[in-house]
């Protein structure tokens, strides 16, 4: 019986230590998938059409430019052509062209 109890508890270890193997590779091919979105983001495709910006970033090109690289939102919108806009975002460039701010109280 001695030897039974042996072999359960050194497979309870065996699988115990290939559970956190196993978990260890997890958390490195998540945290080299996120380092690879974070350079791929560093030099985002404005080549996209908007749908395929919004789907491959989760933003906008106004707005990515304005959270990502350091341009106001007014800067950011200029510099996005209209047909890289959502329809809010042409509003309030056209806003911005009138001499208001759309972001004003």
């Amino acid at each position: 019986m001695a030897s039974a109890s042996s072999q359960t508890s050194e497979s309870v270890a065996a699988a115990e230590s290939n559970a956190q193997s196993s978990s260890n590779q997890s958390a490195t091919t998540q945290a080299s998938s996120s380092s690879q979105v974070a350079n791929s983001d560093t030099t985002p495709d404005f080549s996209l059409d908007i749908h395929a910006f919004v789907n491959k970033y989760g933003m906008t090109e106004a707005a990515y430019r304005s959270t990502y690289m350091g341009m106001s939102s007014k800067e950011a919108l200029y510099a996005t052509p209209d047909s890289h806009e959502s329809s809010g975002e042409i509003q309030s460039e056209n806003l911005f062209k009138q001499g208001k701010d759309p972001y004003a109280n």
